[in-house]
């Protein structure tokens, strides 16, 4: 199924996991979902990005922003030439001491002075990051870094108020999981505990919100389908 939680650990001195595509050798990364902002921009190449069901293609000068829970996959092309990119993963403690929102959402501009100096800092952090072994105090260098990007983020792109259809598409793939797992074990002793072990995830909500009913519902209405 590919719905891991991915646990997300900065190193000690670090405000955020920051690393390089070519560095961790990534391929092909499974569906999976973590409690952190991920912010991607490719530097070469492409890649193919599954985020919340939506299929794209990122390519060199693209800047790919992952909110917090979002279920996502990729893969790499490193045809015809090898693929690098950016990525800083801003861990969800580190965000709230910034916002007491319930729910901290953003989203890119694509267009005008945010956008251009988002990629203007993400390639400032690249050449830092490429050059940390021989950068006295590089973490400090790249931590400054990484707080001018989170400010850019809070100030242009911060969501503090929207539309709750996005919310409840953002998790419409998820709570389809979940309920596709019910349908295929009803018949098993099933509990909250239980799926919030399988899935990773506190799920009594997201599930009310997007099918307007309980779990046990859908359990009683699935014991009255026929089977083969």
């Amino acid at each position: 199924m590919g719905n891991f939680q991915e646990i997300i650990k900065v190193s000690e001195g670090a405000l955020a996991w920051t690393y390089l595509f070519s560095e961790n050798r990534i391929g092909k990364v499974s569906r999976h979902w973590h409690q952190g902002l991920e912010l991607t921009m490719v530097l070469d190449g492409e890649v193919l990005y599954t985020v919340n069901g939506k299929h794209f293609t990122a390519k060199k000068g693209d800047v790919v922003l992952i909110n917090i829970g979002d279920y996502h996959s990729c893969q790499i092309d490193h045809r015809p030439q090898a693929c690098e990119a950016m990525n800083i993963i801003f861990p969800e403690e580190f965000l709230r001491c910034f916002s007491k929102s319930d729910r901290i959402y953003f989203e890119l501009a694509r267009t005008g002075k945010e956008d251009d100096k988002l990629k203007e800092l993400l390639e400032k952090l690249y050449v830092i990051f490429i050059n940390r072994v021989d950068t006295p105090y590089a973490q400090l260098a790249v931590n400054g870094v990484v707080c001018e990007i989170a400010y850019t983020l809070f100030t242009g792109c911060f969501q503090d108020s929207f539309d709750t259809q996005i919310w409840s598409e953002k998790y419409k793939e998820r709570c389809k999981s979940l309920t596709d797992y019910i349908d295929e074990h009803y018949s098993e002793d099933i509990s909250l505990e239980s799926l919030s072990e399988e899935f990773h995830i506190p799920l009594v909500q997201d599930i009310q919100d997007v099918h307007g009913h309980h779990i046990q519902e859908t359990s009683d209405q699935n014991q009255d389908v026929p089977r083969l």
